[in-house]
């Protein structure tokens, strides 16, 4: 799917990103992602208020983050953004040190994978 889609079908806020991997050489981007199920549209009670999902970008151009760190773990996701019309996703999260990090990825593509799979 395009990455406006995204934002268009899935609420990731108050979701945490766990981990971000990225494959230079296949120009692909992997952010495994607890999502809140429960903020989801068509959410039905019997299912899992959270679940373990993988964001994966295709044909990635480059991606930024600000301020310059790897490390990820419970990072809470408070906005993503896609402008109309832009191949450029925007991710604004809040680390447990209360500090913000910004990620700007790059990519023609995107897939929203179970983490079982």
């Amino acid at each position: 799917m395009k990455l406006y889609d995204l934002t268009k079908n899935y609420d990731f806020h108050d979701s945490s990103v766990e981990d971000l991997q990225y494959d230079k050489i296949n120009k692909k981007l992997v952010i495994d992602i607890e999502l809140c199920n429960w903020r989801q549209k068509g959410y039905k009670k019997d299912k899992p208020e959270v679940v373990l999902c993988k964001l994966v970008f295709s044909e990635v151009e480059k991606y930024t983050i600000k301020p310059d760190c790897e490390e990820f773990g419970d990072d809470e996701i408070l906005n993503v953004v896609v402008n109309s019309g832009e191949d450029i996703l925007h991710m604004v999260l809040l680390t447990s040190k209360q500090e913000v990090k910004d990620i700007e990825i790059w990519a023609n593509d995107i897939e929203m994978l179970d983490a079982t799979i």
